[in-house]
């Protein structure tokens, strides 16, 4: 609505986050379009018990940062301010100046040394292509990988990029294109890494297995009732050859292990997780930070109110040990979607908050 009502004083002066809580909710109750509301007469009393966090604190000297995010699309038109509206992202020019600046805002501020990113435009390599442009955005010493002509036929795809005067790129990368990421999907794409002054690597995988939308579903995609969605199939099936897949071995000369990172579109309880996790691979971040019934603190999505993780850090049995911490940074899925790049809002664009609709998994390894 416009204004936003809520809370007092609206969104300039504070944000409300899902988990908050609301007291004093005096007013009208009603029943339209499906659901129940409540109409207040007197203004409520908004808390604050979900309040914003700061990003994870400096990494140890010895540790190697890496990250995942969904970008939420990325799309930069022709790459120099034109050709919008995309088919994706940002429809207008400066709706893609406050997409980049929120998501390197978010990118940046855990001063990572790796970035898994799903979401990307596939648009080639070249010096205007959304990948180049966003190496480009997030400082001289940052550069990305490049697998090109293998990339799958989705208008988005995954990608790495990695800080140069930290992290080496140890030989060539490579692209899963077999089984279900054949003729369709987001190929995954694996590169091995090293710290500039040692020997040691590990093999980063960032997957993007098919989402919960029910379009073009048929037959055992379609939702089966079971609470997983459409394409649970599909996703079980991608996630047993990411599991076989060669890219994934980690019994390599000097190498620690494999991390497979990024936006799986499962949850912590679904079949594409048990499926990697009977193939060797651990969730980090419910290792360090194990869920109740009651309470889990770490999420990176938020579906109709409700949380959940769509987004892993799944570390092979020899890297596991090295993994000296793993985070989900809470900075998007609780937010108003008013604080998005889509809204000219006042309060939109002001520092990392709401850059996507997924929170960044992080992990700090000993390499």
């Amino acid at each position: 609505p416009r204004p936003v009502p809520w809370p007092p004083g609206g969104l300039s002066s504070a944000t409300v986050r899902a988990g908050d809580q609301i007291r004093g909710l005096i007013g009208v109750l009603d029943f339209r379009f499906d659901a129940w509301r409540l109409q207040p007469s007197q203004e409520p009393a908004f808390l604050a018990t979900n309040p914003r966090e700061t990003a994870p604190g400096p990494r140890h000297e010895a540790s190697v940062r890496i990250m995942a995010l969904n970008l939420g699309n990325f799309f930069n038109g022709d790459g120099r301010g034109g050709e919008f509206p995309t088919s994706r992202g940002a429809g207008t020019p400066a709706e893609f100046r406050r997409q980049q600046q929120q998501l390197v805002n978010t990118l940046l501020a855990p001063d990572p040394d790796i970035l898994a990113l799903t979401e990307l435009e596939n648009d080639g390599y070249g010096p205007a292509s959304s990948i180049a442009k966003l190496a480009e955005a997030l400082g001289g010493t940052w550069r990305f990988v490049s697998t090109p002509g293998q990339d799958g036929d989705d208008e988005i795809r995954t990608g790495l990029l990695y800080r140069s005067d930290r992290i080496s790129a140890v030989g060539p990368p490579e692209r899963l294109t077999k089984g279900p990421f054949e003729s369709g999907g987001r190929p995954p794409l694996a590169q091995d890494f090293g710290r500039t002054d040692g020997d040691a690597t590990v093999r980063v995988i960032v997957p993007h297995l098919k989402s919960k939308s029910c379009r073009g579903a048929r037959g055992d995609d379609k939702d089966q009732a079971d609470g997983q969605g459409c394409y649970a199939s599909r996703r079980t099936n991608e996630a047993k050859t990411l599991a076989a897949w060669s890219g994934s071995d980690t019994r390599r000369h000097h190498s620690v292990g494999t991390l497979i990172i990024g936006d799986l579109n499962s949850y912590a309880r679904e079949h594409p997780i048990a499926v990697l996790e009977q193939a060797g691979f651990t969730s980090m971040v419910h290792h360090f930070h194990p869920c109740t019934e009651k309470t889990c603190g770490h999420y990176t999505y938020r579906y109709r109110g409700q949380k959940g993780s769509l987004d892993f850090a799944l570390a092979s049995e020899t890297l596991k040990p090295r993994v000296m911490g793993a985070w989900s940074w809470l900075v998007n899925a609780d937010e108003p979607r008013v604080l998005d790049y889509r809204s000219d809002h006042p309060a939109s664009g002001r520092g990392p908050w709401r850059s996507s609709d997924h929170n960044p998994v992080i992990v700090d390894l000993k390499l």
